[in-house]
């Protein structure tokens, strides 16, 4: 039963950790002049840098830097211009959906309920109920 658990439980850490994967950004087009503030001050930053919630994009006069947050959601930052990644990608707070964020926490719950199928019991023996 222990071993069933410890299974479960490292299955679910392994489904989360790919949940918080799928929500990450990346710069995946830089031109010109492009900066990222990840909290130690402004460095220059390239194509394919991740970029989490709360970091700055800011671009030069000649830059522009466009940011994906995975589905096909993207946003781009013009020239002269900074951005603040938020915590919710621009799509998902537009309506959009996040079909790679679906599709995992999907996977999560199944393995969740996986996990309690699996620690239910599988004890064939009948056993008497408790309370009358």
């Amino acid at each position: 039963m222990l071993r069933k658990f410890a299974i479960c439980t490292v299955a679910l850490a392994a489904g989360l950790a790919i949940f918080s994967d799928a929500e990450a950004a990346v710069l995946s087009s830089v031109q010109g002049k492009v900066s990222v503030n990840q909290g130690s001050g402004y460095k220059p930053a390239g194509a394919g840098m991740q970029v989490g919630p709360g970091d700055q994009v800011m671009t030069g006069q000649d830059g522009v830097a466009t940011i994906s947050y995975g589905a096909g959601c993207a946003q781009t930052v013009g020239s002269g211009e900074v951005l603040v990644i938020p915590a919710t990608p621009v799509c998902a707070a537009a309506g959009g959906v996040n079909t790679g964020a679906v599709v995992v926490g999907g996977l999560v719950v199944a393995g969740g309920v996986a996990a309690a199928v699996a620690l239910s019991g599988g004890d064939s023996k009948k056993k008497n109920p408790i309370s009358p």
